[in-house]
């Protein structure tokens, strides 16, 4: 489930399930899978789809301040660790 929130935070900071996809080496059609089974698991929309316009619902951008910073500090983690390759 983690990935899909984190997929969810790149959704919303790109503002396209395309480029999200991208950043995740996943189709877009599987992305847009991830937000549905994000959504049901949630119970709740995260965000409103129109005109390939995204926009976070108040869920939605309730989850993305929430985990932004851990998807963040992830990163930072995962960047330091990559120094560590032999």
């Amino acid at each position: 489930m983690l990935d899909k929130m984190a997929f969810f935070i790149y959704v919303i900071r790109t503002g396209s399930i395309s480029s999200a996809a991208r950043q995740f080496n996943v189709s877009v059609s599987a992305g847009s899978r991830w937000l549905q089974e994000l959504e049901q698991h949630f119970g709740t929309t995260l965000c409103h789809r129109s005109n390939r316009l995204l926009e976070a619902t108040q869920a939605g951008q309730t989850l993305y301040e929430e985990f932004s910073p851990i998807v963040d500090k992830a990163e930072r983690i995962s960047q330091k660790l990559a120094g560590f390759q032999d």
